[in-house]
């Protein structure tokens, strides 16, 4: 059967926040917010407040494009997602949560055991402290397999943190890092060098 008609995906189709929790109710084990939908901060609140509520358990939440930014929002879903068994998919991408935002989600999935897939591309992220906590989190996460860091601006520095998260990562075997700002180094030798005892990464894009 088509997973359309088996409303495997809900989607928001209106404009603004408007029935928010009606959509979420209909998803199944997905919910994807339109592309472009700027539901912003209060529409991801009414998400987590009704996921939580509800006890609905979704295996992928996309929330690409959505207006969302660090604040109580976030934490909520960080919250959420420390003690969520099910989800498998988390795009928050083009959403500007910056450093802030990221250290947030971090908090949350230091103790999440499902995450597989999460898509942070154009999300405001730079190298510093919270690139760190995110290579930590790496480094000894036993399930994600996919993350997506493109189009942020980490640089060579943020590389080289990368770099030594993933040292010690079995698991990652998909790894986006288009448009961000990576030059000619040191830095890339050292990935060099890591993919060459890496068995496990085998898309670097």
């Amino acid at each position: 059967m088509d997973p359309e008609a088996s409303n495997v995906q809900a989607r928001r189709e209106t404009g603004g926040v408007g029935d928010i929790e009606g959509w979420v109710l209909q998803a199944n084990t997905s919910f994807r917010v339109s592309f472009d939908e700027a539901i912003g901060n209060e529409g991801l609140g009414r998400i987590v407040a009704c996921l939580r509520s509800n006890n609905i358990s979704l295996q992928e939440l996309r929330l690409f494009s959505s207006g969302i930014t660090a604040g109580p929002e976030l934490e909520m879903l960080a919250a959420w997602l420390a003690t969520n068994l099910a989800l498998t998919l988390l795009d928050i991408g083009q959403n500007a949560i910056g450093n802030s935002g990221l250290r947030a989600l971090l908090a949350g999935l230091l103790t999440n055991t499902t995450l597989t897939t999460l898509n942070l591309v154009s999300t405001g992220i730079t190298a510093g402290p919270e690139l760190e906590m995110l290579a930590a989190w790496l480094a000894s996460n036993p399930v994600l397999t996919e993350l997506v860091l493109g189009w942020n601006g980490i640089g060579n520095r943020g590389l080289e943190i990368l770099v030594t998260g993933l040292r010690t990562n079995t698991t990652l075997d998909s790894l986006g890092l288009c448009g961000t700002d990576i030059t000619d180094g040191p830095e890339l030798e050292m990935l060099a060098a890591l993919l060459a005892t890496n068995s496990t990464l085998t898309d670097l894009w």
